[in-house]
């Protein structure tokens, strides 16, 4: 049947050529973005799977920052630990020194002056160590928590150690003992203040017991020349051979090395507080190799998923190129099969001539 009112051929080349075009669209979209999926409409449940894979990737990155973050805390706090377990080291050589017998109260009163500095300098460096403003040997913070993973319970915790002086065991009294005989000399040969004087070093010592005790008592009530004498007593007392015992220093948390025996009741105290250094170090070694491998775990799995996630949303340029090269055939023949198509309608006036 020859009509003109519809033009059937013409009208399925512009659907054939629309259908081209939007195939030549989307592959030209597709090759100038490096993505299959550019919408939602694409690949509906891809971009959901592509979506999570990329919320993971990106959560997991950040946890692979912290951990890196908890190794340099780590490594913070450790550097510091080491500067102490220096400290504690040196006040350990100069109370061996102090005990010595060719060591002079002159030269152990240089000694003990040396190693309260270096105690002063203990609290600063465990009082001024932070990471980004947090504290870290202060004991401000028992242990931090560090997240490294995507999920509630995907941490890691740093144990921290408070160590100032005093909690490693291995505070300075506020006065030397040599000081506070030397005032309760002076309270002696002045006749007033004895007590307070005698009350002062006795509390210093803890209580002292046996020759120094008996030895505190003799220079408290001495007077006139036998001051000197009952000082030399007391001192040689405390220099020669006291036990803990006779000292009580060994429920004190306090190094003093004015005298040779407070200097050797000082030797145990620190090698308790090496020893919880060196403990704290081996802690703080182990959270550091923990995250180094928690965060060569992450690289891994964020490279598996990447690659997951790849297969889902990026294109196959290969394929694509195909498909971009038969829209663009398909494309021009169409647009050609319709101008044929409205050149066939133009046969019906040679019926009307």
């Amino acid at each position: 049947m020859t009509v003109i009112g519809t033009n059937v051929a013409a009208m399925r080349a512009q659907a054939a050529s629309s259908s081209a075009s939007r195939q030549l669209g989307e592959s030209m979209e597709r090759l100038s973005s490096g993505k299959r999926i550019n919408s939602a409409k694409d690949d509906a449940a891809g971009l959901a799977i592509a979506t999570k894979m990329t919320a993971q990737i990106r959560g997991l990155n950040a946890a692979a920052r912290n951990a890196n973050d908890g190794v340099s805390l780590a490594q913070t706090a450790e550097g510091a630990l080491g500067q102490i377990s220096n400290i504690v080291q040196r006040i350990r050589e100069l109370a061996v020194q102090s005990t010595n017998g060719t060591v002079t109260d002159a030269d152990r009163a240089g000694l003990d002056n040396e190693s309260r500095a270096l105690l002063d300098q203990i609290d600063t460096i465990a009082q001024k160590t932070n990471f980004n403003g947090v504290n870290l040997l202060d004991g401000s913070n028992s242990s931090i928590t560090i997240q490294t993973g995507t999920g509630a319970t995907d941490t890691v915790s740093i144990a921290l150690q408070d160590t100032q002086s005093t909690s490693l065991g291995v505070g300075k009294t506020a006065t030397s003992i040599s000081g506070l005989v030397t005032a309760l000399s002076a309270a002696a040969t002045a006749g007033t203040g004895q007590a307070a004087a005698e009350a002062a070093l006795r509390t210093a010592l803890n209580t002292p017991t046996g020759a120094v005790n008996a030895a505190i008592t003799a220079l408290s009530g001495a007077t006139g020349a036998g001051v000197a004498t009952a000082e030399d007593t007391l001192r040689s007392a405390m220099n020669t051979g006291a036990s803990v015992a006779e000292f009580g220093l060994a429920a004190v948390t306090n190094i003093d090395l004015s005298t040779a025996g407070t200097a050797s009741q000082s030797l145990a105290k620190l090698d308790g507080a090496l020893n919880n250094i060196a403990a704290a170090r081996a802690s703080l070694g182990a959270s550091q190799n923990r995250l180094a491998v928690t965060v060569d775990n992450i690289t891994s799995t964020v490279t598996n998923l990447t690659e997951a996630r790849s297969r889902i949303e990026d294109v196959d340029f290969s394929a694509e190129t195909t498909s971009l090269a038969k829209a663009q055939i398909l494309s021009q023949a169409s647009t050609a099969m319709i101008a044929q198509a409205n050149q066939a309608q133009q046969g019906v006036l040679s019926l009307i001539r």
